[in-house]
């Protein structure tokens, strides 16, 4: 099997999310979590939008918590 990305290099994994071929590079770069670049940038999106979803959430209670009790 080749490398998803860089098709002229063999594989040394394949991902655990998608079944990718990754080669050693590829591997190296997801921080050899057995998930290939794409999966893991998909993963990084989604915990980026759940991060910014729970601060907005607490801004969002803190500014309801001033108008309550801040006067």
């Amino acid at each position: 099997m080749k490398c998803f990305i860089h098709n002229e290099v063999e594989a040394i994994a394949a991902c655990r999310k998608c079944g990718k071929g990754m080669c050693q590079d590829c591997s190296a770069y997801s921080g050899h979590t057995g998930i290939c670049p794409e999966c893991r940038r998909q993963e990084f999106i989604l915990e980026a939008t759940q991060k910014k979803a729970r601060i907005v959430e607490l801004e969002r209670v803190s500014v309801l918590f001033l108008r309550i009790w801040g006067g």
